[in-house]
């Protein structure tokens, strides 16, 4: 699935009884997205209870090989997202 797709189907669920066109629920998916990256950014994680919890994970320096030459080198500290999801959903996909 796809944002496109999502929007569809937010649309066809919950457009028509609310009148809610398709730039409404475009715009409220838009909303979500922005939000949950500003906290991410900002360094809040997320927790979306049934669901998982988005983080931003920090990734310590490190020493590398480059693989083609072997030679060694150092890899700089980074920040990363993370996502981990709630048991029940872990539970959801084991069960298919």
């Amino acid at each position: 699935m796809n944002k496109k797709k999502l929007i569809e189907i937010m649309h066809d669920e919950f457009g028509y009884s609310k009148e809610l066109t398709k730039n409404d629920v475009k715009d409220m998916i838009e909303f979500m997205f922005d939000s949950i990256k500003s906290h991410l950014v900002q360094g809040d994680p997320v927790s979306i209870v049934g669901f998982g919890k988005f983080d931003v994970r920090n990734r310590v320096e490190r020493i590398g090989r480059n693989p083609q030459t072997g030679d060694t080198l150092v890899v700089p500290a980074t920040k990363s997202p993370s996502f981990s999801p709630s048991k029940n959903l872990r539970d959801l996909i084991r069960k298919g």
